[in-house]
């Protein structure tokens, strides 16, 4: 396979995050590796996974080092507006509005499994790894 330059950046939800850590959605890991682009999250995403309260330690310690190697974009006024403008459309909890608004602020192609909190959001770029 030739060796591409990074520079596309996919941007995970949560659920994917956890979902990729797990063996037996190890093809996840797989298309997130073949797509040889930059991985990146909102830092409401580190918080969800980071902050759930069901994780080993040595689960925690694998979560930690699979963030080390992510981009993370910080939560400022633009993506805040932006999921602002997102609620005040359809009721959507705030960590998702925020996801969205910085995947849309962004540009960034946002995977999850979570589509139908997302499906709606007009000019959102989305991809659901999961189903095959």
């Amino acid at each position: 396979m030739p060796n591409r330059t990074k520079n596309v950046v996919i941007f995970l939800d949560a659920n994917i995050i956890i979902y990729a850590l797990k063996p037996e959605y190890q093809y996840i890991l797989d298309d997130l590796e073949a797509e040889n682009d930059e991985l990146a999250c909102s830092e409401i995403v580190r918080l969800e996974v980071m902050g759930f309260s069901g994780f080993k330690d040595r689960d925690r310690r694998k979560i930690k080092k699979f963030f080390e190697d992510l981009i993370i974009f910080p939560i400022n006024r633009k993506i805040i507006d932006m999921a602002i403008t997102i609620r005040q459309q359809r009721a959507i909890k705030s960590p998702d509005s925020i996801i969205a608004a910085t995947a849309l602020v962004t540009d960034q192609k946002l995977w999850t499994s979570n589509v139908k909190d997302f499906a709606w959001i007009k000019n959102l770029n989305w991809h659901n790894p999961v189903v095959k």
